[in-house]
């Protein structure tokens, strides 16, 4: 599926660039399918829970799949799954097959919080505090003692590659209504919660400490397949790509950060109330950055990156 990732860029004269903050200073990056951290310990779930995270997605690093599976072979199977366009939850035997809500967009570079909520007749999914599906469900509720939860590595069904920020598992019902502000960045424990990593350990740490007090380190490197690979601790996610004017002999368009082996198109006009975007150029990026003479056709112009893989 093709994904467009649009950037909207406002040059006055000589004012220059877009910037997007990082939300929070360490992400924990999933690389590989087969990345994976093993929780120490399974968690205990009641007649309710919510399963949550932060994650991030990049050109380089979008492959959808499980955040977090919990499943023993005939028993219970609860998983917690994303992509770019999908999110997904489980509570087996509960829930007769995984609940998956598609059709959806979670844009590159931009923090998302998905959220999962099992309680005894009905099911829910959440995207960035906007409720996207619910179910009716059945009351059964397993608790195996089985195999130990875990993040990435596609115990069941796949492995996913992004950042992810946060991960909180909870025994209650967090969220009811069909929106509420949702948590970006380091999410808190209280009572109910059973597990909660924020990864802001170190690059290099081999493991996620668990902030909700109840132990459940997870080790990095390990989990429920074999051949699973270390995911690394990360200090930021990469910016998005950026316009900048420099006046060279006329004036020349700067771009940084951009994305090698995704086509780019600059597009420009002078009003962002009427008219329409005029492509100016459109080149096939091999490097990070470039710059290119343009031509300015009046006081006030706007220019707009696109890139397409």
């Amino acid at each position: 599926m093709q994904r467009i990732m649009t950037r909207p860029i406002a040059v006055l004269l000589l004012v220059v660039s877009s910037y997007m903050p990082n939300a929070r200073a360490n992400y924990l990056l999933f690389d590989a399918a087969t990345d994976s951290v093993q929780i120490d310990g399974q968690t205990p779930y009641g007649g309710s829970f919510t399963f949550e995270a932060v994650v991030v997605f990049t050109p380089s690093h979008n492959g959808g799949g499980d955040v977090f599976v919990e499943w023993t072979s005939g028993q219970e199977h609860r998983l917690l799954g994303v992509g770019t366009n999908i999110v997904t939850g489980y509570n087996a035997p509960r829930g007769g097959s995984p609940f998956s809500v598609t059709g959806l967009v979670l844009s590159l570079y931009q923090p998302h919080h998905i959220a999962y909520v099992s309680e005894r007749y009905e099911e829910r999914m959440y995207l960035d505090g906007q409720l996207v599906g619910s179910r009716a469900t059945g009351t059964s509720v397993v608790d195996s003692g089985g195999n130990k939860g875990c993040l990435g590595g596609g115990t069941f069904g796949t492995g996913w590659v992004g950042y992810i920020d946060s991960l909180r598992l909870s025994d209650t019902i967090r969220y009811v209504d069909s929106e509420f502000i949702p948590p970006l960045g380091d999410m808190t424990a209280d009572g109910n919660t059973l597990l909660l990593y924020n990864f802001n350990e170190s690059p290099g740490s081999l493991t996620a400490a668990d902030s909700s007090g109840n132990g459940r380190t997870g080790t990095l490197g390990t989990g429920n397949i074999s051949g699973a690979t270390s995911p690394e601790f990360v200090s930021k996610v990469p910016a998005p790509p950026a316009l900048s004017i420099m006046n060279q002999n006329g004036f020349r368009l700067a771009v940084s950060n951009l994305i090698p082996g995704w086509v780019h198109v600059l597009e420009t006009r002078t009003s962002l109330t009427s008219g329409s975007w005029t492509p100016i150029t459109e080149w096939f990026a091999t490097g990070a950055q470039t710059n290119m003479p343009i031509g300015m056709s009046g006081e006030k112009q706007f220019f707009r990156l696109r890139a397409r893989p």
